[in-house]
């Protein structure tokens, strides 16, 4: 529970919010925390129900950032994205600056 909200304090702007109205702080706080909800939603994509999975939105960040340094690089130099997807390094691509828990 912590770690939702220091993500969403952190990465979804929970805390640099200045309103002080009722109606546009209850806006925010549902907006940051649906914004974590997709995320986890994302993460779990493919994964059986039944399974916990840790959502970290910063390690999220890192790998959707890898995602597109690696679909701009492949597309500079023509590469076929199929292929590498084949390959056991893109998953090592991916993960690529994320944060051991």
């Amino acid at each position: 529970m912590e770690y939702l909200f220091k993500d969403a304090k952190q990465h979804l702007g929970l805390k640099h919010c200045q309103a002080r109205s009722k109606n546009k702080l209850d806006f925010l706080f549902n907006a940051s925390l649906t914004a974590l909800s997709i995320a986890k939603v994302i993460s779990r994509n493919g994964h059986k129900n039944l399974i916990r999975i840790k959502v970290s939105i910063s390690e999220m960040k890192s790998e959707m950032q890898n995602r597109n340094m690696i679909s701009r690089v492949f597309s500079m130099y023509r590469i076929d994205r199929k292929l590498i997807k084949i390959n056991n390094r893109y998953r090592d691509l991916l993960n690529f600056d994320k944060f051991a828990a």
